[in-house]
C-alpha cells in the first residue's frame, strides 16, 4: 500500500495538498463588536497534548498513564500571528485597543473601576473573544477552519524598524492566548 500510486490517489482524493500560503485570519473583538480580517504573514499553532495522571498501579514507571485533560502548551500562548503593519498602522491599532479593553491602567475613567483589580470582568471582555483561521485552496475557498475559543491578545513583541533595511514591510508579531481550539 505505500506505492507511489497510493500516495498520488491519497492526494488527488483530497483534492491536493494545503498551500501553507493560503489562509485568512479574522478576530473577533468584544470591546468593538466586529469581526475584523487582516493580512497576516505568518500563523503558528498547533500545540497540542493530551495531560495524563499516572494511577501508580503495577507497571512500568508510575503504572497507567491516565487521561485526564487537554493542553494547549507549557507557559507560552500557543497561537503567534505575525501581521503587516499598513501605513496608517490599523492593525496595530486594533490589536491595542483591544488589549487596553481587557486591563484598565486607570489612565481612562471612562472605562469604569472594577475595584483593586485592573481586570475588567472576563465574561465581558475576554470570554467572547475568537481568533479563526481558514485555510484555502488555489481558488480561495475554504477547506479547513481553525477556530480559537475564548481568545484575546496577551503580548505584542518588540517592533523592529531597522534603517539598513529598505526592501521589506514592517510586521509585528502578537501572542493570543485561548481556551480551547477546535478544527471543521
Amino acid at each position: 500500500m505505500n506505492s507511489i500510486n497510493h500516495i498520488k490517489d491519497l492526494i488527488n482524493n483530497a483534492g491536493g495538498l494545503q498551500r501553507s500560503n493560503r489562509y485568512n485570519v479574522s478576530f473577533y473583538a468584544p470591546s468593538e463588536q466586529v469581526v475584523n480580517t487582516f493580512p497576516a504573514q505568518k500563523v503558528i499553532f498547533g500545540g497540542r497534548q493530551i495531560v495524563t495522571n499516572a494511577d501508580r498501579q503495577p507497571g512500568p514507571d508510575m503504572g497507567r498513564m491516565i487521561p485526564i485533560n487537554i493542553g494547549y502548551g507549557k507557559d507560552d500562548a500557543s497561537l503567534l500571528i505575525t501581521f503587516i503593519v499598513e501605513q496608517n498602522w490599523q492593525t496595530y491599532k486594533r490589536i491595542e485597543t483591544w488589549m487596553n479593553s481587557l486591563v484598565n491602567d486607570g489612565s481612562n475613567p471612562d472605562l469604569g473601576f472594577y475595584g483593586f483589580s485592573f481586570a475588567r470582568p472576563y465574561n465581558d471582555f475576554a470570554r467572547p473573544g475568537w481568533v479563526s483561521v481558514e485555510c484555502l485552496d488555489m481558488n480561495g475557498n475554504t477547506k479547513a477552519t481553525f477556530f480559537f475559543r475564548e481568545a484575546f491578545p496577551i503580548k505584542v513583541q518588540p517592533i523592529d524598524m531597522r534603517a539598513d533595511i529598505t526592501d521589506q514591510f514592517l510586521t509585528f508579531d502578537v501572542l493570543f492566548n485561548f481556551r480551547t481550539y477546535s478544527v471543521k
